[in-house]
């Protein structure tokens, strides 16, 4: 049986978590946007994928179009990973790719 405690209740999503400990105000429209973005990353991503088995499908003597398979089917699982999370969290994120290429630049 479920018992009730009387008292206030603060139900937050976690997108207004996050805005709350990093003392940042966080509007609705920037969420939607954010998730909006994260949709059409999604699907990107999925065409890539898409894009990836036809290559590893296409018949090839020199196994290029096999190595550029495996290239760009990683690349799209981490578009698809990345705007997953954008769509669930409301907040803007980087592919793991780009997150690499970024900290190689600064050395």
């Amino acid at each position: 049986m479920v018992t009730e405690a009387e008292g206030l209740q603060i139900v937050l999503s976690p997108v207004q978590m996050a805005g709350i400990l990093h003392n940042a105000s966080i509007s609705e429209g920037e969420v939607l946007s954010n998730r909006l973005w994260g949709g059409v990353g999604l699907a990107g991503g999925m065409l890539q994928m898409l894009v990836a088995g036809g290559m590893c499908a296409a018949p090839d003597p020199t196994m290029l179009t096999k190595a550029a398979c495996v290239v760009v089917g990683g690349h799209a699982a981490d578009v698809v990973h990345s705007s997953f999370n954008q769509i669930i969290t409301g907040k803007s994120s980087n592919t793991t790719t780009a997150q690499a290429v970024a900290a190689t630049a600064e050395m």
